[in-house]
């Protein structure tokens, strides 16, 4: 197992007209959103797929969007990195950056 950064974008395409959480600060309906995750791996393909598995459990629990039929979800892992096997044990912001349009 190896530790690994991925930078994460996820777009999101909206299916209801107004979503049930509203975030503070953010428009009604973001367009999309940017993050990071560190994983730990045996290679980048499953750091990939590890982070994405992470950032959308982690949305819908923080927002219920996609449980609710509200918002589809489209992630791609922008970049993937080897990084410290120490950073992968460390406690990191599990937040998003979001954004209002493309």
């Amino acid at each position: 197992m190896r530790s690994y950064l991925v930078h994460v974008h996820g777009r999101l395409k909206w299916i209801v007209e107004e979503p049930a959480f509203k975030l503070p600060g953010i428009e009604p309906k973001p367009a999309g959103f940017f993050c990071h995750r560190y994983v730990l791996a045996s290679d980048i393909k499953a750091a990939s797929a590890k982070a994405l598995e992470s950032v959308r459990k982690n949305l819908d629990r923080q927002t219920y969007w996609l449980s609710n039929d509200e918002a589809e979800l489209e992630l791609e892992a922008e970049e993937v990195q080897p990084a410290s096997l120490i950073t992968g044990f460390l406690p990191h912001n599990r937040g998003h950056t979001f954004y209002n349009s493309e």
